[in-house]
């Protein structure tokens, strides 16, 4: 019987989706395979091998976040068909496109990945991804709208440019051997949600939506101090932690500005525009002038998301080359 028959790719495509730690026991099975000969058998014990793979947790998540990413992706081509503007539609999946390869990258080994096994950094990856994915489908979604504005070619892989960071950002705080404890990122993520659930506590009880980015500029300050206080320990986990509280809070605010400012009751909505022609047109003008005041915290957020990452790949790199204190 052939060494590579179909029972033995069978049973080697089961053994490469097994992760790292696990692969002695991959080669075992393969080398139990080979003394047996009969076709049947070969099939049998293949097949039974493979079942045991998959049903391993890690095994599955790596398989159902394979399909989610090629699912995303596909869903965003064929999505993207109904974007007039044919450069537009290429910078919608060029933008999928680069989250979905630092996504990857964060779950091979290497300077982003993969995830730490605590179940902090498994949390914060996952909140912070989702709320990558929910900025960039508002993004792809209001693709047609962006078009109208003269500079959206520009606009379009800025935003990109600022999604792929955040999503690096968090990815590389949350990566194997990172210097952010458990801590860290408790205290971090803990913050971040806090000052945004205050944010949106402050628009939504005391309408109008605040009109300017002061009050989150306050709690984002708020935020960073609260996280890097709780952090405690050796000064750069005091830096990562008020970096990690700073790219979370600025980036579901921002979430929660569009949100709001697109889908919110028209009480709630600041007159931005008293000069408009009709009461339609001021409430849709000022709609869409309630995010221009944001921008400046966009890319505040942008900044900390890079630090982030970059603060977080140069600590790990430090960590590797000498010892830290205990964590």
């Amino acid at each position: 019987m052939s060494a590579r028959d179909g029972a033995a790719r069978l049973l080697s495509a089961a053994v490469w989706l097994l992760p790292p730690a696990r692969r002695d026991w991959g080669r075992a099975m393969r080398a139990e395979l080979v003394a047996v000969t009969a076709r049947r058998d070969r099939w049998t014990f293949a097949a039974g091998c493979t079942g045991a793979v998959l049903r391993q947790p890690g095994v599955l998540r790596s398989l159902v976040y394979s399909l989610v990413t090629v699912g995303g992706l596909a869903g965003v081509v064929v999505w993207s068909a109904a974007i007039v503007d044919p450069a537009l539609r290429w910078d919608a999946v060029m933008l999928v496109a680069g989250l979905v390869a630092v996504s990857w990258l964060g779950r091979v080994a290497g300077p982003l990945g993969p995830v730490g096994a605590a179940g902090s950094a498994r949390t914060v990856r996952g909140f912070g991804s989702l709320a990558v994915a929910v900025a960039a489908l508002g993004v792809v979604a209001g693709m047609n709208q962006i078009g109208q504005n003269q500079e959206a070619e520009q606009v379009v892989p800025v935003l990109s440019g600022i999604l792929v960071g955040y999503l690096a950002g968090f990815v590389a705080v949350t990566a194997d051997r990172s210097p952010a404890t458990a801590r860290t990122l408790w205290a971090a993520g803990g913050a971040a949600v806090g000052g945004a659930l205050v944010w949106l506590a402050r628009a939504v009880l005391a309408p109008p939506i605040p009109a300017s980015a002061g009050f989150a500029a306050e709690l984002l300050v708020c935020a960073m101090g609260i996280a890097a206080f709780l952090t405690r320990g050796q000064p750069s986990r005091r830096v990562l932690g008020a970096l990690t509280a700073g790219a979370g809070l600025t980036l579901l605010v921002l979430i929660e500005v569009v949100l709001l400012s697109s889908y919110a009751p028209a009480r709630m909505i600041p007159d931005l525009a008293p000069a408009a022609l009709t009461p339609a047109d001021d409430l849709a003008q000022s709609r869409s002038e309630l995010q221009d005041p944001y921008v400046a915290l966009m890319f505040l957020g942008a900044l900390i998301a890079l630090a982030l990452g970059i603060t977080s790949l140069a600590l790990r790199r430090r960590r590797a080359a000498g010892p830290m204190t205990s964590r």
